[in-house]
């Protein structure tokens, strides 16, 4: 076996077919069936609200200034108001701008089809990775596609953040594959889907450098930065430079508190200073004794775990015995650092990581379980705070301890990955 074939996983031989069963498209039918169901609901009332005056606003006088926009929540990156602005055209094409409902179906209709997207690459993946496995392309699509977290959330809270966690995991697939222009673009747009997708650039970054070499890492740059100069061009022009710092610069200053929400280490300590979900947030500027704030040892600890990601990648990623599955693990530990170590995350930070762990399920079955409990434990925590129900909110109270038991899983969940790292690393030579 080849040494490119050997990095595929755990050893597992590449298969070439003509494409995806009937099953898997019938699969993907269903999850959209599934997700129709919820689309009309109403959904997270801020959340779809500001959409929909987003939406509004861009068809009305373009994405030029959005920025000058004055609402209460966080204004989202540019190339979500592209997308909110392709979809206010394309709605007054066919319908009045008084269907609230439809509306509704619309600005929630971006997320369901990065679900759906998200799974059909997940069933390709498999098809060309999973060895003679004939059905890894349906387990692999209902993986994502039967979701209960990403039902949840993209079609009955409608929130987006499948779209930049599926852009990162295609931009780390094609770093994998040392592909690097393709993975420059990605996390080009990564970046202007959500912020949160600065968190894998100083991984991605080392891995690129460790399979594409310093000349496929500056390819890659050029590459970024084309297409992230080339969709800031009508906010620059319209003279929104210093907004858009700020969008980015301040996106964690905007929400000062220990958790929000997050089932997390900072959750417990919230929890024990008076906060949870009936009592207000407790901020993250107070001093732990006499040595710093929770932010900034929050901020040192999500940094050091960035840096010591980053260089088992760039030190090892381009060894013979470092497998893509290994990778994938690697880009689920970033996103479980960004969870767990600082303050002011939010409860649904850790959804990109059902996107990474996905492709490792399937390269090295034995993480199904843990899989499975990571599922369970995002599942909880997304209802705990957007229940739909008064019985599934005291299920999600109960079951997850207040946030406490979830909270002590994901830490164990994230040193499993770590101990499996540091054993496999051991053999690098």
């Amino acid at each position: 076996m080849s040494r490119a074939a050997d990095r595929r996983g755990g050893g597992g031989r590449v298969r070439e077919r003509s494409g995806l069963d009937r099953s898997v498209w019938a699969l993907l039918g269903l999850g959209l069936l599934i997700r129709a169901v919820l689309l009309p609901t109403a959904g997270y009332g801020p959340d779809v609200a500001f959409w929909k005056s987003l939406l509004t606003y861009t068809h009305v006088f373009g994405v030029q200034d959005v920025y000058a926009m004055e609402t209460p929540l966080q204004p989202y990156p540019p190339l979500f108001v592209y997308l909110l602005w392709g979809l206010g055209h394309l709605y007054t094409l066919f319908f009045s701008p008084d269907d609230g409902s439809l509306l509704t179906v619309f600005v929630k209709a971006p997320a369901v089809a990065g679900d759906l997207l998200a799974a059909l690459l997940l069933a390709r993946f498999a098809l060309r990775r999973a060895g003679a496995e004939t059905l890894a392309p349906l387990k692999a699509a209902g993986l994502l596609v039967l979701h209960p977290v990403l039902i949840w959330i993209s079609a009955h809270w409608g929130q987006v953040d499948v779209l930049h966690a599926a852009i990162a995991a295609g931009a780390w697939g094609a770093a994998l594959s040392g592909t690097p222009v393709l993975a420059g673009i990605l996390l080009a747009l990564g970046v202007l889907m959500k912020p949160q997708g600065l968190i894998v650039l100083p991984a991605a970054v080392a891995l690129l450098l460790a399979r594409s070499g310093s000349r496929g890492l500056l390819r890659a740059v050029a590459a970024g930065t084309a297409i992230f100069a080339l969709l800031l061009v009508p906010f620059l022009v319209a003279g929104h430079a210093r907004a858009l710092v700020d969008l980015y610069a301040g996106a964690a200053a905007r929400y000062p508190y220990l958790s929000v929400y997050a089932f997390n280490p900072w959750w417990i300590v919230s929890l024990l200073a008076g906060g949870g979900r009936d009592a207000a947030l407790i901020p993250d500027d107070g001093g732990i004794g006499a040595l710093a704030t929770p932010r900034f040892l929050g901020a040192v600890l999500f940094l050091a775990a960035t840096v010591w990601i980053a260089a088992r990648l760039a030190l090892r990623a381009g060894a013979g015995t470092f497998t893509d599955a290994r990778g994938w693990r690697l880009l689920t530990l970033q996103w479980f650092a960004f969870f767990l170590l600082p303050t002011h995350v939010h409860e649904r930070y850790l959804v990109p990581a059902l996107l990474s762990l996905a492709p490792a399920v399937i390269l090295e079955p034995r993480w199904v379980k843990p899989y499975l409990l990571l599922s369970l434990c995002i599942l909880l925590n997304v209802i705990y705070v957007f229940p739909g129900a008064p019985w599934l909110l005291w299920a999600a109270r109960i079951l997850s301890g207040e946030g406490v038991l979830v909270a002590l899983v994901l830490s164990g969940l994230a040193l499993l990955l770590v101990r499996a790292e540091i054993r496999e690393g051991a053999g690098d030579g």
